[in-house]
């Protein structure tokens, strides 16, 4: 069905999903299925048609079927899915008890439902509260510096040129055990291997410095909030440190 959906997407070239839907309808409904069977199949097959990396006509070669959630009911383990218009299958899920604390948490909301040949996987979704940030910081990495820069105007700028010239280190000692092993590709291989790749080298480097960054910006921001809610007690604090000291009464 979903195959069928697709030879009509490339022949008449849709612009939505809602019309391929009207181009594919009549074709599809021969099969005698039920109605949703149809929509979720121009749905695949638009999703399909709409992906700019496929380098030849699509085709769907394993066999599954999705369902919305007003198509389909699940009752603790037991779900039932329709066939034709008032018909019916039912089907027995396994699950561990980590599954079951999805399926029995009210504050999750049933999506759709992919069944496939060995399985059957189900889409839940929650609303969370949106936390307000007390800030931002924008971080850019480049080979030689790592630049950060913070909400409050703080700009900080630390060199990390040493990264480079491990790398050409690294680059060199790699070149020449590939020049002294041509001969052996097992033992190549295996040294290669242990050395590892010019990639690995600077990378824990890189991560070291954001790391610090976002350290720097979040003890600073801390710092903020406890100057100004210490004033706001009636008290105050050394700023820059966590130790209160005597109030302002004394």
């Amino acid at each position: 069905m979903c195959n069928d959906a697709i030879r009509i997407a490339v022949k008449q070239k849709p612009t939505s999903r809602f019309k391929l839907i009207e181009l594919a309808y009549p074709r599809l409904k021969d099969y005698g299925l039920h109605t949703h069977y149809i929509l979720s199949a121009c749905e695949v097959a638009h999703s399909v048609f709409k992906n700019r990396t496929r380098k030849a006509a699509p085709y769907i070669k394993r066999h599954f079927i999705k369902l919305g959630s007003q198509s389909y009911t699940l009752d603790h383990l037991i779900v039932r899915i329709p066939t034709r218009p008032r018909r019916f299958i039912y089907l027995t899920l396994h699950a561990s008890n980590y599954h079951l604390s999805f399926l029995d948490d009210p504050a999750l909301k049933r999506g759709s439902i992919t069944l496939t040949d060995s399985g059957l996987a189900l889409a839940l979704s929650k609303e969370i509260t949106e936390i307000e940030p007390r800030g931002r910081i924008g971080i850019d990495v480049n080979e030689r510096n790592v630049t950060w820069a913070d909400s409050s105007g703080v700009v900080v700028k630390e060199d990390t040129s040493r990264i480079a010239e491990l790398k050409e280190r690294h680059k060199a000692i790699r070149a020449k055990i590939a020049q002294r092993t041509s001969k052996d590709r097992r033992i190549q291989k295996r040294l290669l291997a242990d050395i590892g790749s010019a990639r690995g080298t600077g990378q824990p480097r890189l991560s070291i410095a954001s790391r610090r960054g976002l350290s720097n910006t979040r003890r600073r921001t801390t710092r903020r909030l406890s100057w100004r809610t210490s004033r706001e007690s009636g008290g105050y604090i050394e700023r820059g440190t966590a130790k209160g000291s005597r109030s302002a009464e004394e």
